[in-house]
């Protein structure tokens, strides 16, 4: 071999090892740069807690001497942890509309009734505080609803209801359509 011969092997070796290990690198960087990215969209996406009404019925029922009657509506709705989280706490408020008064209101939960507690009763809003609610739990919320009559002159909407999430940040509450009626729309916390 000449020295020349050997100074080319040296050079090849140098630039071999040189290349690769940039190449190596510059993919490295270029792949954890990528999965940080898809990591940080994750982030920033809310985990979703579903909402489905599996009941919503009008009906007339009879009072005093079955000559008079009242319009009464019962909703029934069951509240699901999708996420892939467990809460520790958060606050969930349900909306009706003006024309309704909410004569009775039921919560079934699976971990009893400390889980769910009312916190907050006005004639057409209540909000709860749910505890614990983790991974695939359920929350049972039935309402009775007194419709008064609308009057004339009154602008509003009949048999409207809307749901709230708060104190409760990094999840979003998405309404489903249940067995008897349509539900529209998405609702951010």
């Amino acid at each position: 071999m000449t020295q020349t011969q050997i100074i080319l092997i040296i050079v090849g070796f140098f630039v071999t090892l040189i290349s690769g290990g940039l190449m190596g690198a510059r993919l490295n960087r270029h792949f954890q740069l990528k999965d940080r990215k898809e990591n940080e969209e994750k982030e920033k996406k809310p985990d979703i807690i579903t909402l489905e009404k599996i009941q919503d019925e009008q009906e007339f029922v009879p009072v005093g001497d079955g000559k008079h009657y009242v319009k009464k509506a019962y909703k029934k709705f069951l509240l699901t942890n999708t996420s892939s989280k467990n809460i520790d706490k958060c606050t969930i408020i349900f909306a009706f509309d003006k024309y309704s008064v909410i004569a009775n209101c039921n919560v079934l939960t699976p971990k009893g009734a400390y889980q769910c507690i009312l916190t907050e009763k006005e004639i057409v809003k209540h909000a709860f505080s749910i505890k614990e609610f983790n991974k695939q739990n359920k929350i049972e919320f039935s309402f009775e609803q007194d419709i008064q009559d609308i009057i004339d002159n009154e602008i509003g909407f009949e048999n409207f209801w809307d749901v709230f999430l708060t104190d409760c940040t990094g999840f979003e509450i998405e309404k489903v359509a249940g067995v008897q009626g349509t539900i529209e729309g998405q609702i951010g916390s």
